[in-house]
């Protein structure tokens, strides 16, 4: 469930999610997450991290805070780091969207990757196209144009 204000001193989105796997593979994702999305995050304690995003032409910055219940509950909240700014023109709602989104990715790519491995399987690879020497030779480059100095011959002329 989505909660928050999007006009606040300052303005926040809250979010929850339960996700159905083992604590310690929640926890390896959630700072997978932080790394694909060039987050810095700490670990503030037991399951609970704090993260900021950078700052973007529509704010000075988030901070996202990340709580981890132990049966799976995944509690995320994207407030505005600027404690002045008062609209956070959807930011905080994209933040806790998109991490919770690549959360569920991270999660499920171990299953993904399966199902795409037995379809491999099945279907033959196509060959690529071998590309010779002279094909994969850059284009020669164009004669330079100087001046004639003296002693050249088109100089003399």
């Amino acid at each position: 469930m989505r909660r928050g204000s999007s006009i606040g001193l300052p303005p926040y989105t809250e979010a929850d999610a339960r996700f159905k796997c083992e604590r310690k593979d929640l926890l390896d994702a959630i700072e997978a997450v932080f790394d694909d999305l060039h987050w810095a995050f700490n670990e503030t304690g037991r399951g609970e991290y704090r993260a900021s995003t950078g700052i973007s032409f529509m704010s000075w910055g988030e901070t996202v805070t990340v709580e981890v219940d132990r049966d799976g509950l995944v509690i995320v909240r994207s407030a505005c780091s600027f404690p002045l700014q008062w609209i956070d023109w959807g930011k905080n709602g994209h933040n806790v969207d998109r991490f919770l989104a690549r959360i569920d990715d991270f999660l499920d790519r171990p299953r993904r990757r399966g199902r795409r491995e037995r379809e491999e399987e099945d279907e033959p690879r196509p060959r690529r196209k071998r590309v010779s020497d002279e094909e994969a030779a850059p284009p020669p480059s164009p004669p330079s144009r100087s001046r004639p100095r003296p002693g050249d011959d088109a100089y003399r002329e």
